[in-house]
């Protein structure tokens, strides 16, 4: 397939298939959320584990959506509609909330220059209507009737400024500035603001000017126009005001006035809501020497307490210093619980791990996790912060963590709330803590877990906490060698069929033996209509006994498979079929079940050695179900369950990734028997005619054990003739010297144009 599925795409540019790209990412991540632990399937074993709510989290909060990435919260780059609101109220507010917000919006972002020149005059001379798209538009009239044309100038400034500070469309191909043009725009802004009364307008042409040299890229002249109109207006209580400093905290950040930058972009990350999100991205700190000269900066504590909270909530801050620091100047910030929420999910992270048996934590990282603890008993002893409660859970949480199990439960008795969504979140920690504490795999541990699945509604709504719980188990199950049961604890019974271990199927079937299983055991081993997995467990044990070689094992095996039980798919591997092509469909009409064919390759192996007359011919048929039943052949279900037709080159033991699969895809790659059997019938027949088939078919397998090495590169996907080194070219070469009179061989150099290829 490779990428052909591009070529569905209507023609686009760089910027429409970046844009379509990004859209339908976004569209399968709303659809198909990536987290692994509600998946239907098995759960990594290094997988990172969280179970803590969002209801901890104070979403009212400018921090948590940063400090928590953006996970439970609206994307950021939603905030453009933010920003047009913004605007829209403030000039709605300038009009003492008269007009309507359809109106001003019409205004402001969708008249253009034409109908805004018809309105400035109609505002000159009340005697000239309306332009037509804004008569009873209430901002129009209301500006009308106080003949205020500084706004109408004003806005016409801003449409002309407008083409000149937009983000280029396309990223590839970006367009270049019309400089002289902006700086035409710079000089007429400049004599506009002199020109105008109003400081709110003022604040505004200033704006425009200060946005047209940062996107001329003049980052000097930022900083100049900055110094220059500022102290010319009045203070006022304007977004505007923002707007500016996050275009003069870009120009210093252009300049390498780092420190004054990342101060600036903190103050607009705190009061500008539209420009939170580029703020943010733009704060950059890179040595202490410029974290210094930030702080220096700082008019107040709560300045200070900001500057550290945005720091904190970058993804490699050094989070708990931050957070003490933050604590000290303010301890009612509301950076600390979505932070508090952050540093506990960074070592829930790591120490949840520990309950399978994965690498201990660091010496560091223990180390951490104690000074987390111990700043949480100071927050909660003094009782300084906004929620207690919140404090008290994560305290239990660390605990837990620690390991400290006890103590974890002692202090999730204490809290007291009201909040039935934080009680469920104590109660998730409570059933947490038992899980972890479970030290063995034994009858007590089982009969606990199953009250768990089966009757506590935390439990069943929580997927994660099941996920864990199994995970927990199957880990005290291996530790025991109880790998059956680790493997369907742990993974479940639709990936049995990709097992490739005979124990845990062995394992499995002990399990699905006992007179008294345990009620979990009953649970594990029970499908939803109530039957035992012992037939399918069984039926995939004489499958895998079968893709190994071992007939008589596979045929005692499926034989405790009740009849009525057994597969009723069927099978032709015994026919001749010399297409490389494992799905396309067999004219033979011959086909027999899994379990005749079973007993079919048991029966002519007894008649390929007792039958010295007829001997080559079973032979041959058993060499053609060998390789029929292998990778390359169309019968390969008889040995195999999924067959990946990209599994070339990646492994050198036939087990490949996949990702439904814990235990790897293992391939049916194995050609001995067919090769056996094939080498058997050539050597022992006197008919030119087999001997020539059993030659071309060995000289396949050649062929495909060359395509599967290590020092191969062809794929299978290529539409060349492979060129075959010389000792894979053995029986091809037999072939062409010693059979080139025999049918066959005119048949085969007709439908083969790999042979024909090599022949000439």
């Amino acid at each position: 397939m490779g990428l052909s599925y591009i070529s569905s795409i209507p023609n686009m540019n760089h910027s429409q298939f970046s844009k379509w790209l990004f859209i339908s990412v976004l569209a399968l991540l709303v659809v198909v959320p990536i987290r692994v632990t509600d998946a239907c399937f098995f759960v990594p074993e290094d997988y990172a584990y969280s179970f803590v709510s969002p209801i901890l989290i104070d979403t009212q909060s400018i921090f948590s959506p940063y400090a928590l990435s953006f996970k439970n919260f609206e994307f950021s780059f939603l905030e453009k509609e933010h920003q047009v609101e913004d605007n829209i109220q403030e000039w709605i507010g300038r009009y003492c909330d008269l007009p309507l917000r359809e109106d001003v919006f019409q205004v402001i972002y969708k008249t253009p220059i034409s109908e805004l020149e018809e309105w400035k005059a109609a505002t000159l001379n009340p005697n000239l209507p309306l332009p037509l798209n804004l008569r009873k538009n209430t901002f129009a009239e209301i500006n009308r009737k106080s003949g205020c044309t500084e706004v109408v100038n004003y806005l016409l400034f801003a449409k002309a400024c407008e083409p000149h500070v937009v983000a280029d469309s396309d990223l590839w191909n970006p367009k270049n500035k019309d400089i002289t043009t902006i700086h035409d725009l710079m000089k007429e802004g400049g004599k506009l603001f002199k020109q105008t009364d109003s400081h709110f307008i003022r604040l505004r042409i200033a704006y425009q000017v200060i946005r047209l040299a940062h996107y001329a890229k003049e980052y000097k002249k930022v900083l100049e126009l900055n110094d220059y109109f500022m102290p010319k207006i009045d203070k006022i209580n304007s977004i505007i005001n923002w707007w500016v400093l996050g275009h003069v905290a870009g120009a210093e950040l252009r300049l390498k006035q780092e420190a004054k930058a990342a101060y600036h972009f903190a103050q607009v990350f705190q009061n500008a809501p539209s420009k939170r999100t580029s703020a943010f991205r733009s704060f950059i700190i890179k040595n202490d020497k410029t974290w210094g000269d930030a702080l220096i900066l700082c008019q107040s504590n709560d300045e200070k307490a900001n500057l550290y909270a945005v720091r904190a909530t970058q993804a490699r801050s050094q989070l708990l210093p931050e957070m003490e620091a933050i604590y000290r100047l303010n301890p009612k910030h509301e950076s600390l619980e979505p932070l508090l929420v952050k540093a506990i999910q960074q070592m829930e992270g790591v120490f949840l791990k520990k309950a399978f048996g994965s690498k201990n934590p660091s010496t560091l990282q223990k180390k951490r996790l104690k000074s987390l603890l111990t700043l949480i008993d100071k927050a909660i002893s003094e009782n300084q912060i906004n929620n207690l409660v919140v404090w008290q859970i994560a305290k239990g949480y660390g605990l837990l963590l620690q390991g400290n199990w006890p103590e974890a439960e002692l202090v999730f008795n204490d809290i007291k709330t009201d909040n039935p969504k934080l009680q469920a979140q104590i109660k998730t920690f409570q059933i947490l803590t038992k899980v972890n504490s479970y030290q063995h795999a034994d009858t007590e541990t089982e009969s606990d877990l199953y009250n768990l699945m089966l009757e506590n509604e935390i439990y069943k709504s929580t997927p994660a906490l099941q996920h864990f719980s199994r995970q927990k188990l199957a880990y005290l199950y291996a530790l025991d060698t109880l790998n059956g049961k680790a493997a369907l604890m742990k993974y479940g019974k639709e990936e049995l069929k990709m097992v490739h271990d005979i124990t845990i199927l062995d394992n499995l079937i002990k399990v699905t033996e006992k007179e008294m299983p345990t009620r979990l055991e009953k649970l594990l081993t029970t499908r939803k209509d109530g039957s035992s997995i012992r037939s399918e467990v069984l039926e995939i044990k004489a499958t895998l006994l079968l893709a190994q070689g071992q007939v008589e094992a596979a045929n005692e095996t499926y034989s405790l498979v009740p009849r009525a039980e057994r597969t009723t798919e069927k099978f032709s591997p015994f026919v001749e079929d010399y297409r490389d092509c494992v799905f396309c469909p067999v004219t033979d009409t011959t086909a027999y079940t899994k379990a005749e064919v079973i007993a079919k390759l048991i029966d002519y192996d007894y008649r390929a050695r007792a039958d010295i007359e007829n001997g080559p011919e079973y032979f041959y048929l058993l060499g053609n179900a060998w390789y029929n039943m292998s990778y390359f052949g169309s019968a390969w279900k008889m040995t195999d369950y999924f067959r990946s037709g990209a599994n070339w080159h990646y492994a050198t033991d036939d087990i490949y990734p996949y990702q439904q699969s814990p235990f790897g895809n293992k391939e049916n790659h194995n050609l001995s028997k067919a090769k056996l059997y094939f080498s058997k019938a050539l050597e022992l027949s006197k008919e030119t005619e087999l001997q020539a088939r059993a030659a071309f078919m060995l000289a396949r397998i050649d062929q495909k054990q060359w395509f599967i090495s290590e020092n191969c590169n062809y794929s299978g996907y290529e539409n060349t003739i492979p060129k075959l080194p010389n000792d894979r070219m053995i029986y091809y070469n037999l072939l062409i010297k010693e059979y080139q009179s025999t049918n066959f061989y005119q048949e085969i150099i007709q439908e083969c144009s790999f042979f024909a290829a090599y022949a000439r």
